[in-house]
């Protein structure tokens, strides 16, 4: 059974397109993927065997994972988000997102959400020239009005996303 365990978590971490690593109990690397190759720019062959980068460490010892700072091969600071996982055999499996990668997504998100504010904006706004009671009136200008927050939380954490 600890063959096939091992077997899947090597395929796993072999397809995965997140860099992942497996640490031991003694802190040395015992997997690394072409991933975190590319991500981290130390091939396996300088990684497996050795102790883990302190930068990772660090994440590891916490045991619940962090934001950690690395420099990739040109010495540019790539923050990383690091997410932990123990294994039965006392070792510990790490996968490592670049925090941009998070941005990226982030902003991708907050653009869409701003779309929906928008439509929402502009048809409570459209059926406010239509509406045939006061009482409708009012319902739209609270529709209105929280667009019009939603529309502000948007351009926050677009603004949040754009200085990180």
């Amino acid at each position: 059974m600890q063959d096939v365990a091992q077997n899947t978590l090597t395929a796993i971490g072999g397809a995965s397109p997140l860099p992942f690593l497996v640490v031991d109990e003694a802190g040395s690397v015992c997997a690394w993927n072409p991933a975190a190759e590319i991500l981290l720019g130390v091939s396996a062959d300088d990684a497996v065997g050795r102790p883990v980068p302190p930068a990772l460490g660090a994440a590891l010892e916490r045991r619940d994972g962090a934001e950690v700072p690395w420099a990739d091969r040109e010495g540019r600071e790539v923050p990383l988000l690091v997410s932990v996982a123990p294994l039965a055999d006392g070792s510990t499996a790490a996968f490592a997102l670049p925090v941009r990668s998070l941005n990226g997504a982030a902003a991708g998100l907050v653009h869409e959400f701003n779309n929906v504010m928008m439509a929402i904006s502009g048809f409570t706004e459209l059926l406010l020239t239509r509406a045939a009671t006061d009482s409708d009136r009012r319902y739209l200008h609270h529709v209105a009005d929280a667009a019009a927050r939603g529309s502000q939380v948007a351009r926050t954490l677009a603004s949040i996303v754009r200085r990180s």
